[in-house]
């Protein structure tokens, strides 16, 4: 079951049982049709003019129930923590399905998101943007569990219709981002990792939807699978002299950033992270790399850009999935001789060190756009036959 449909439970259907449908018909008065109207490119008069109206057919939903479930299954939540952020989160989900995603205006027209014709049968939403359907709204709405975030972009989808979020509502919405600020480690897999990274911190580290220029950690099914650990900035470097042995055993981590530490070395067990595809350790005081980089297999981005390397293991060649390699600013004097194996390089960055030479391996990378060897005094001298050679092949060589 996906996770749209564990959130939001079966699709909404136009038709009900008989005997709902006759229970239905001796409360509710007959309704006309709305008018047939293309649904795309919406504007504030028609939706003043054909106001969204609130279906009556919907049937009842247990969210609280749905919820629990979701964030057992998919959050990883414990429990009796999901059960109570399901009664919080009840209020929200409520209006949501009862006032919102249950507006029906406009027919014959398509979802603005996935280009679906839409019928009278669908569950969807219009309002002054057009018109979207019942998955792409899920999906918009609650990709991550933030809920005032989730409510302003449905307000923005319902426009000038009339249509305002309730305050308790909002209220409730402020209630649950609270809660799981409070609990939000709670019963995910990786928990007891992310409070050892805290604690070498002296920082918490808040969770995020996308990583942004600040510490937090993205999750996926309770795993980190993106981290980013930032200092206070390059004059005031943080806490960190070692990355800590926590992040090793991340065995889902994707991305790791540490900028503004004070690192002065990796770990030989980093090539443990074997899952990991982009790594950036900018700005620390790393003066070299550990052999066991070369197992990273999946890498495809290595930043190590304003440190003090001298030296770059022959390992690294074995990254035969990197695209871009940044080592500018250190005091490199030479690169590896095998450089010729990083088949899918497109990007080498090594300006502002002490590079001799430029090997001649770079002249067998089929992929290589752009080398950027500026502030490297002896280059233009020594190696011009070589960027002359890469020039011609189209690649980008910044001097």
């Amino acid at each position: 079951m996906s996770f749209l449909r564990k959130l939001f439970g079966p699709k909404l259907k136009s038709s009900t049982s008989a005997a709902d449908q006759t229970s239905t018909n001796k409360t509710q008065p007959a309704r006309t049709p709305p008018p047939q109207e293309p649904a795309r490119g919406g504007s504030p008069d028609v939706a003043k003019a054909n106001p969204p109206r609130a279906n009556p057919d919907l049937p009842k939903v247990n969210y609280a129930e749905q919820d629990a479930r979701h964030l057992v299954e998919s959050q990883h939540f414990e429990v009796p923590v999901a059960t109570q952020l399901a009664k919080v989160t009840g209020e929200i989900r409520q209006w949501y399905r009862e006032r919102a995603l249950a507006y029906t205006g406009r027919f014959g027209g398509r979802c603005d998101d996935c280009a679906r014709l839409l019928v009278r049968s669908d569950s969807y939403l219009t309002g002054t943007n057009g018109a979207i359907c019942e998955d792409c709204l899920n999906q918009t709405l609650f990709r991550h569990i933030n809920w005032n975030e989730a409510l302003q972009n449905l307000q923005r989808w319902i426009g000038s219709s009339g249509v305002q979020v309730p305050p308790r509502v909002t209220a409730a919405a402020q209630a649950a981002n609270q809660f799981i600020v409070d609990h939000k480690l709670q019963g995910t897999v990786d928990s007891p990792l992310l409070k050892e990274v805290e604690a070498a911190m002296g920082q918490t580290i808040a969770l995020l939807p996308v990583l942004k220029y600040e510490t937090g950690a993205v999750l996926a099914d309770g795993f980190v699978v993106e981290l980013a650990l930032y200092g206070p900035n390059p004059s005031v470097r943080g806490n960190l002299t070692s990355v800590p042995v926590a992040i090793v055993r991340m065995s889902k981590l994707k991305r790791l950033d540490i900028l503004n530490h004070r690192l002065a070395s990796l770990p030989d067990t980093i090539g443990q992270v074997t899952s990991l595809e982009k790594l950036t350790v900018n700005r620390n005081f790393v003066t070299h790399l550990p052999t066991s980089l070369g197992d990273l297999a999946q890498l495809r981005e290595l930043s190590l850009y304003d440190n003090q390397l001298v030296s770059v293991p022959d390992s690294l060649c074995r990254l035969s999935n990197l695209t871009s390699l940044i080592l500018s600013n250190n005091r490199l004097a030479s690169l590896p001789e095998g450089i010729q194996s990083l088949q899918s390089l497109e990007w080498l960055m090594v300006g502002h060190n002490l590079l001799q030479t430029l090997p001649a391996g770079l002249l067998e990378l089929p992929r290589l756009k752009r080398v950027g060897v500026e502030k490297n005094p002896q280059i233009a001298g020594t190696s011009m036959p070589v960027i002359t050679a890469l020039r011609e092949k189209g690649c980008s060589v910044d001097l």
